[in-house]
């Protein structure tokens, strides 16, 4: 049914994925700034130690917030990309500046998407392109951050658990 509507309406895929490129480019974010934290939680847990408040996170709590004046982000002002280029890359709180990484790496997400869905329309290469693209962003931010790969994420692109 769903390639029903993208036979009918060939400019729905591109669309679609673009769009899903953007939201799922949000989420990278989410995993890209926390997932090194947890990891470091869960180490000095495993030797013992008592973690930071900082780091007793999970990718879905707390929520999102300014790490200049810590205020919740509103659910208007967590639209990706749109929101930052609203704020002109400000917080609506404290005006401090937002990175540009965050609608860069929102932006790469889209595109990969994109290219993927234009490349292969009727596939389900598009699908496996855009997972292993999601895949790559996250872990490239992360080693440029941290200079360091969680192992975790090699072991998923080795095919191991």
């Amino acid at each position: 049914m769903l390639f029903d509507v993208f036979q009918q309406y060939p400019a729905a895929m591109p669309v679609l994925a673009t769009v899903g490129g953007l939201i799922i480019g949000s989420f990278l974010n989410v995993v890209i700034w926390r997932y090194p934290i947890m990891l470091r939680q869960q180490m000095a847990e495993f030797h013992g130690e008592m973690p930071s408040a900082q780091s007793k996170i999970s990718l879905a709590l707390p929520r999102s917030h300014c790490p200049h004046c810590q205020q919740t982000i509103r659910v208007r002002d967590n639209i990706p990309l749109f929101s930052w280029l609203m704020l002109k890359g400000r917080c609506r709180d404290c005006q401090a500046k937002i990175s540009k990484r965050y609608p860069l790496v929102e932006l790469l997400t889209a595109l990969a998407f994109l290219l993927a869905s234009l490349v292969w329309p009727e596939s389900g290469w598009a699908l496996a392109v855009m997972i292993l693209s999601a895949w790559l962003i996250a872990a490239s931010v992360i080693d440029l951050d941290h200079q360091w790969l969680p192992d975790v994420l090699l072991r998923a692109y080795c095919g191991r658990d």
